[in-house]
């Protein structure tokens, strides 16, 4: 594989994720006054700014540097979080969502694309699902630490202290985007330039997401999968169903990131499981889900920290397998069409969620999203069927079994 990029990817992972901002930036809001209302609308303008860029923004990706994309979007992010730690206020709050909404749609897809095609130059790609699988688990495990970290830092500095971290890691994380390498693509040569070149290259991802049959199944996986993991939102609220105090409800949310983490990397091995295989995974843990509805006691979350590691596990392998089919030259296009699926189907949870919760305690709740992971996992052997995608270098199409029957193709190996 090229050389040395493999330390770059689980670099980047990582540092896009060593924020410890992440989990006290609700605090913050709050404790400047701003009101419920006002936070859930920051979110909702935080979601729109995904939904409405993350396409056009994968289209400029398939016509540019990608590698100076990342860094743009990693600095973005930077100075998102800087305008919430110089000038804590709800419009600096509100500007600073619009900045995180469009760095992470400059970087949603372009990484992956930028990774992959970088691997198909030189003949590389069947060593992608581990790469993507150890580096979405370094991702993890530094999200969980930075998250713990978050507490002394508080204690030492306050928010400013983690706001101009958070930011400083962004900057990290620009300059090492900038280091990725960046080959020519194919469809750089003698491609159409300018408006009507870039529309085509949006026609070109949209239209092979949408009517391609070996593309359209792993992406609507890809995106209706990790819509379900919005219920993640709701796990802190859990400590009151179990009679536990607020202090262990951290623990909650350590397991479902452990057992994500193991999904991921399990995931790295085996995301080409044929199809059957990856069904009855869904299903089990869909089985999982469902018994946290059937007891009171904190026993009970095992089957959500367990449904956890199977969805991270049913995830990665979709998206590989996405990878893998896409043949077109619009590679971060098609990806970021399954990202926006992800978002909307996320608002989509929360929106039933607010509905289902006037019914259901919060176990009663989570236990419900059995159902829509059980459906998935029942059309999961139809959606991922064997056939021919690209694989190897160039303009090559190598037969690999999508189901996992079988994996053709180079025998290239990714330097962990």
């Amino acid at each position: 594989m090229p050389r040395g990029l493999a330390a770059r990817v689980y670099a980047i992972s990582a540092l896009t994720d060593a924020i410890p901002i992440y989990p006290v930036y609700p605090v913050l809001f709050a404790d400047h006054g701003l009101s419920t209302a006002q936070i859930s609308a920051l979110f909702v303008l935080w979601s729109a700014t995904g939904v409405l860029l993350n396409i056009p923004a994968g289209a400029l990706a398939d016509r540019v540097s990608r590698r100076l994309l990342l860094s743009i979007g990693a600095l973005l992010r930077a100075v998102g979080y800087a305008l919430w730690t110089a000038v804590p206020s709800f419009a600096a709050f509100a500007a600073g969502f619009v900045l995180w909404g469009a760095g992470s749609s400059l970087q949603s897809g372009t990484f992956e694309a930028l990774v992959y095609d970088e691997l198909d130059s030189v003949g590389a790609t069947d060593g992608y699902g581990r790469l993507t699988g150890r580096s979405g688990t370094i991702s993890l495990v530094v999200s969980a630490a930075a998250s713990a970290l978050a507490i002394p830092l508080l204690g030492v500095g306050g928010f400013q202290l983690v706001g101009w971290i958070s930011a400083a890691v962004c900057v990290a994380e620009s300059v090492v985007s900038l280091s990725m390498p960046a080959r020519p693509r194919a469809a750089d040569a003698g491609s159409e330039g300018g408006i009507r070149g870039y529309a085509r290259t949006l026609h070109a991802g949209i239209a092979e997401a949408a009517t391609h049959p070996l593309v359209r199944g792993p992406l609507l996986l890809a995106a209706l999968l990790p819509a379900l993991t919005a219920i993640d939102e709701y796990v802190p609220l859990l400590g009151h169903d179990y009679h536990v105090p607020t202090s262990v409800v951290p623990v909650f949310l350590l397991a479902i990131t452990v057992t994500a983490a193991i999904g991921n990397w399990c995931a790295g091995r085996w995301w080409s499981l044929p199809a059957g295989r990856m069904a009855l995974t869904l299903a089990a843990g869909a089985v999982m889900l469902a018994v946290t509805g059937l007891t009171a006691h904190p026993a009970g979350f095992t089957g959500v920290a367990l449904a956890f590691g199977v969805l991270q596990f049913a995830i990665v392998g979709s998206q590989v397998r996405l990878q893998h089919a896409i043949a077109g030259p619009a590679r971060a296009t098609v990806t970021s069409v399954a990202d926006v699926g992800a978002d909307v189907g996320a608002i989509a949870v929360f929106g039933a969620s607010a509905l289902v919760a006037q019914w259901l305690p919060v176990t009663g709740l989570l236990a419900a999203y059995a159902v829509p992971l059980l459906l998935l996992a029942i059309v999961t052997p139809r959606w991922l069927r064997t056939g021919s995608v690209r694989g190897g270098s160039g303009s090559d199409r190598d037969k690999v079994a999508v189901d996992g029957q079988e994996h053709a193709g180079t025998s290239a190996s990714v330097d962990a």
